[in-house]
């Protein structure tokens, strides 16, 4: 199982299945029963709370609980000597948790916890224990310089390669003194702004007696001088202008004054400013082989991009050795939490019994008529349920923020049933002559994750990895990995 969260942010990764377990009974004269239950689950469950520290340091406080097997019941006697007898039905269910808080090192791995099966009350595993460990790693998404290599070339560089000793130019009597050289970012297709026939301006298409016959025209683009000094902004002899079209890039080399100009122009810099940015984000639950999706994550666990993992993934997917189990696709506005849902929607029974939920009220106002006793009567042998909604299927809700240079803060929850709703086996017959006080339990095979991450516009984060659980048990030599990618769209805008 993996957890992927911001240094202080908290995670919560749980796998397996959920129960209502039975907490009381009540019964009637006709010995009709009525339970009430609380939710309870088993597999795993992970919460981390890490902070990142200097030197690759990470302070993390863990909460780690696992649940070995699904509740199994037990007939509790409540009476003896005594007829009828009476034996209430109980859920056994063993736990293992652990909680704590220890410092770590980047990439270090160490044991998280020890416990034995005899809990399980199963003869082939007496005297056997399991084992968890916990591997820590700090990542950066923009990688940091390295600082051995700057200290390398700084001591010894100038030994290797000598600095070229550069004669300074002469003065140019005809440039001003003061210029300053300012970069913006601008639309990929800012030369067009001054596109126009290259014999002269295009004729009045709306002007009487204009010809309506297409004539084929040459088309030149102004240069990025010309359309800046098209709206008025001076170019004294040594200033340019010129526009950068691998990178969208305006140049400008002038007077800070004039520059001011270009500043108020061009909106400061950047071309998306003031539009309303989207965040795009695809959420991806494929499923494959055991073996190979732990080596992937061991190889991508201490990387920023995990796009090489994705890509191996795609491969065994065109060769029909894994499957995309889910997806979603979901875009919001930045700031804007959204919600994605493909579900069943099904019910389940939460309240059942004989004779009604509430008796009959009494008259309100002097004068009306007292409840029918033959109503009440019937009302009292009759049997209610009552239910409640239940969302089977794929659950995303996200709330991202857009921050500069392409980096997305991402809240992010999202549930995913790996199996349709299904009952316990039942137990045995009670004997006759004994009244038997049990319940009838769905069961949800799920998954959860809650974090708080960082991604970079448009690569891939390998977000938690965990099994399967069917009607049939824990999914046999599969897994299933959970990515999570985010893009930035500009509406009206093609994307930078």
């Amino acid at each position: 199982m993996r957890g992927e969260a911001n240094g202080g942010q908290q995670t919560t990764a749980r796998q397996g299945s959920g129960f209502n377990l039975p907490v009381s009974y009540f019964t009637n004269a006709s010995g009709q029963v009525q339970p009430e239950t609380e939710y309870a689950h088993s597999g795993v469950q992970l919460e981390l709370d890490p902070v990142i520290g200097e030197g690759g340091s990470i302070d993390i406080n863990c909460t780690f609980q696992y649940w070995p097997t699904a509740p199994k019941a037990r007939l509790a006697q409540l009476t003896a000597g005594s007829a009828p007898k009476v034996e209430a039905e109980w859920m056994d269910l063993p736990a293992f948790t652990t909680k704590f808080s220890s410092a770590y090192q980047s990439g270090e791995t160490r044991l998280l916890g020890v416990w034995d099966l005899d809990t399980l009350r199963d003869p082939a595993k007496a005297g056997r224990s399991q084992a968890a460990f916990l591997c820590v790693h700090s990542v950066s998404l923009l990688p940091l310089p390295e600082p051995r290599l700057e200290a390398l070339l700084r001591d010894r560089g100038e030994a290797v390669i000598p600095t070229p000793k550069v004669v300074p130019p002469a003065a140019d009597p005809t440039q001003q003194s003061g210029m300053i050289v300012r970069r913006y970012a601008v639309p990929p297709d800012f030369e067009a702004m001054g596109s126009g026939p290259a014999d002269g301006p295009f004729a009045d298409p709306f002007a009487a007696g204009a010809s309506t016959e297409k004539q084929p025209r040459k088309v030149r683009y102004m240069t990025a001088e010309e359309i800046l000094k098209a709206q008025g902004i001076p170019f004294p002899p040594g200033s340019s202008a010129k526009f950068l079209p691998g990178s969208s890039e305006l140049v400008v080399h002038n007077l800070p004054e004039n520059i001011d100009l270009v500043d108020a122009f061009t909106g400061g810099g950047c071309w998306c400013c003031g539009r309303t940015k989207m965040a795009q984000t695809t959420v991806e639950i494929i499923e494959a082989d055991a073996t190979l999706l732990r080596r992937l994550a061991r190889e991508v666990e201490a990387l920023p991009d995990h796009s090489a993992a994705l890509k191996t993934l795609d491969a065994e997917i065109a060769a029909g050795k894994a499957k995309v189990f889910r997806t979603a696709w979901i875009e919001t506005k930045g700031g804007q939490q959204a919600t994605w849902e493909n579900i069943i929607l099904t019910k389940t029974t939460a309240e059942f019994g004989i004779g009604s939920a509430t008796p009959p009220a009494p008259p309100k106002n002097e004068g009306d008529a007292e409840p029918d006793p033959a109503i009440s009567s019937a009302r009292s042998a009759e049997i209610y349920v009552h239910s409640e909604e239940e969302k089977i299927g794929f659950m995303v809700e996200l709330d991202p923020v857009i921050g500069e240079n392409g980096r997305v803060d991402l809240i992010l929850s999202l549930r995913a049933d790996t199996a349709p709703l299904s009952a316990l086996p039942a137990a045995a017959t009670a004997e006759p002559g004994t009244q038997r006080l049990a319940t009838v339990n769905a069961v949800r095979r799920s998954m959860e994750v809650k974090t708080s991450i960082t991604l970079r516009k448009g690569v891939p984060r390998f977000l938690t990895l965990y099994q399967p659980t069917t009607a049939e048990g824990p999914a046999p030599n599969v897994l299933h990995a959970v990515f999570v990618r985010s893009d930035i769209a500009y509406p009206g805008l093609e994307e930078k």
